[in-house]
């Protein structure tokens, strides 16, 4: 079975390496929470098709050979920085006309030279994906550790449908950045203690109204308590 369908590479121009991984650790409440989490900086060669991708919300799989046959660490894209080697060397104490004649230099290459690169931020999901003679399966396990110098891959629509979305799911949405509709599952999302977080604006009340509505359409014999705290 091929498995171009579940990974991308942009008919070739998204060529990416992972070139560093570490652990961020986060502090909170005087310590009393410590929050980790393992950031992975993929470099990738430059392409504007590739940066305009970039831009929308989107899942890296970064290759991982193991003694069971390979796996691929499932990666959330943070940030994308176009990258000039040319601007590394930059500094303000230079010449205002050197430094402008840098700028103009470095602008006028983009897409021109392989001294262009895309650095991209991304955080370690936990989850894996295996790659079976049917269909990928998505499975969390945090013990993998990743190999600088994997090769690294976007993941397609389809692959995200089968990573994000549950079968037979309630519909809430639609999934920025992609073309699926978002399916949940209920039952196991009220099951446990959660939380809508957010921005003045960004549709807390919205979605929780949305959420309350479906829950009352799906599931028999279920009651909702709204307690309105100022």
């Amino acid at each position: 079975m091929s498995w171009s369908s579940y990974l991308e590479d942009l008919d070739g121009k998204f060529d990416a390496r992972l070139r560093e991984s570490r652990i961020k650790t986060s502090t909170y409440e005087e310590g009393r929470i410590v929050l980790t989490s393992i950031i992975g900086m993929v470099e990738a060669a430059f392409n504007l098709e590739v940066l305009d991708r970039l831009r929308r919300p989107c899942f890296i799989a970064v290759e991982r050979p193991s003694a069971g046959g390979d796996v691929y660490l499932i990666y959330e894209v943070v940030s994308a920085s176009p990258i000039h080697y040319q601007q590394l060397s930059m500094d303000v104490s230079m010449p205002k006309a050197l430094r402008l004649d840098f700028l103009d230099q470095i602008y006028s290459m983009w897409g021109k030279t392989e001294d262009a690169w895309i650095d991209i931020l991304s955080v370690y999901t936990g989850y894996v994906m295996k790659l079976s003679s049917q269909e990928p399966l998505f499975e969390r396990d945090e013990t993998f550790v990743p190999l600088v110098g994997a090769r690294v891959y976007l993941l397609s629509n389809k692959a995200v449908d089968k990573f994000i979305n549950v079968d037979r799911g309630v519909e809430l949405g639609r999934l920025l950045g992609f073309d699926l509709e978002l399916k949940v599952d209920l039952e196991r999302l009220i099951k446990y203690h959660g939380g809508t977080f957010g921005f003045t604006g960004t549709g807390k009340s919205n979605l929780t109204s949305l959420i309350v509505r479906k829950i009352m359409n799906s599931l028999e014999d279920t009651r909702v308590v709204i307690v309105d705290v100022a």
